[in-house]
């Protein structure tokens, strides 16, 4: 590594958000599985089909034995009963997920030169997807053989996002495989999701490499955007929901707009340059209109008013307005986060897109999407048709998409298809 890598265990407290605390990831700590044999772990045979058709979980109810005494992120070695090889993958006995598998070839070692060539070829796969750009999700976690980890590409800065004790291990290796792929002028932390809660890690963030430049602004269907990779939603951006912006051209015409969750404003600034006469975008969070300002005038676009407003409070005030508009796109946070909260999110679901239905224009167009994965495509399509009724509106479905190519998709773990989006024409 060079020497604009910081020491090692250098931590600084940060703020404290809620309830959970914040720590500033100022180095990083080379985490290695020890010269020792790796433990043989048994998996129950029932299940082996599950395993065969490429699903690198293993859960818990699916191992035979005690597995408890092993180290959480330890190397094992997944065998069943007759001695026929599984995989090999890191485990946490305290997880529901007990083993990630990272390879199902016997023997395979998993060290600096493991971790490179998974994200070099990851790599390759989006240079040939997308050979103009240099934005994009360069590794995809389970899709990409490296379950628990994320990588974004923005420009000449990585960041990085571990949700896992066993991933978080082979920090320093990743870290030193992306320095020497990609020559990057900063790498970020990013490690604030809640799902590192589930594996007892801290969350953090911060640079580990190199320093920020000023200003990072990346392309997308012709349009610039400045991205904020230390505060921004996920790491910055919403790349999977790229392919879904550019059909936005096909179907909007001159006719007003609204966007809502606009965040960084890609959809309505996509809305504003293929036609929209007037474009609002509405988001809750003031940083976030603030960016969609920023980016509207990096644009020099003039059309589009950003408002800081809860979306409910919104639709309701417009409702009682009596305004409508021609096209309504409506991407909202995951209303589903658990299986627990299944019929709280289903709810959302149904009741917001009804009302947001409502505002559209006799013929307009309603783009609606939803990224939670406990959702799957026809539960989504069950409640938009539903939806429809409750607003006593008639509803064609136009085109429909998923997430970016940049986001692959695993069919053997459904949770990797999460994104699903509809163009549809209201009567």
């Amino acid at each position: 590594m060079n020497s604009i890598v910081p020491e090692p265990n250098v931590w600084q407290e940060t703020e404290v958000k809620g309830d959970i605390p914040f720590k500033l990831f100022m180095g990083y700590t080379e985490k290695v599985q020890w010269e020792m044999e790796i433990e043989k772990v048994t998996y129950n045979e029932k299940y082996l089909t599950k395993a065969k058709k490429g699903n690198p979980w293993i859960h818990r109810g699916e191992l035979v034995g005690p597995i408890d005494h092993i180290e959480p992120g330890s190397l094992v070695d997944v065998f069943t009963s007759k001695d026929d090889f599984v995989g090999r993958g890191y485990i946490n006995p305290n997880s529901a997920i007990a083993v990630r598998l990272l390879t199902r070839r016997p023997g395979e070692e998993i060290g600096r030169d493991f971790f490179r060539r998974r994200i070099e070829q990851a790599n390759e796969l989006r240079m040939r997807i997308y050979p103009q750009l240099n934005a994009y999700r360069v590794v995809y976690g389970e899709s990409d053989g490296l379950p628990g980890l994320v990588i974004d590409r923005y420009g000449d800065v990585l960041v990085l996002s571990f949700a896992t004790v066993g991933m978080d291990r082979w920090r320093d290796a990743i870290v030193e495989g992306i320095s020497d792929i990609f020559l990057p002028r900063a790498i970020v932390l990013r490690n604030d999701t809640r799902l590192r809660l589930k594996e007892a890690l801290p969350l953090e963030k911060g640079v580990i490499v190199g320093e920020l430049p000023e200003n990072i602004v990346i392309q997308e269907h012709g349009l610039s955007y400045c991205v904020d990779v230390m505060e921004g939603r996920k790491t910055g951006f919403f790349f999977d929901q790229r392919e879904n912006r550019g059909m936005l051209a096909r179907f909007i015409e001159g006719d007003t707009a609204l966007d809502c969750y606009t965040y960084t404003g890609a959809w309505a600034l996509t809305a504003a340059i293929n036609g929209a006469s007037e474009v609002w975008g509405i988001d809750n969070d003031v940083g976030a209109i603030q960016l969609a300002e920023r980016n509207a005038s990096l644009n020099n676009i003039h059309s589009c008013t950003f408002i800081a407003m809860d979306m409910d409070q919104y639709i309701e005030q417009v409702d009682k307005m009596g305004k409508r508009f021609g096209c309504i796109i409506f991407d909202p946070p995951a209303f589903i986060k658990t299986k627990r909260n299944m019929a709280q999110g289903l709810e959302g679901y149904l009741r917001r897109n009804a009302e947001a239905m409502k505002l559209v224009k006799r013929g307009g167009l309603f783009v609606t999407s939803s990224c939670s994965s406990y959702l799957s495509w026809d539960g989504f399509l069950s409640v938009i048709q539903k939806a429809s009724l409750m607003a006593e509106r008639m509803i064609r479905i136009l085109a429909h998409g998923s997430q970016a190519p940049d986001h692959p998709i695993l069919p053997a773990l459904k949770k990797t298809a999460y994104l699903k989006c509809l163009f549809l024409r209201v009567d």
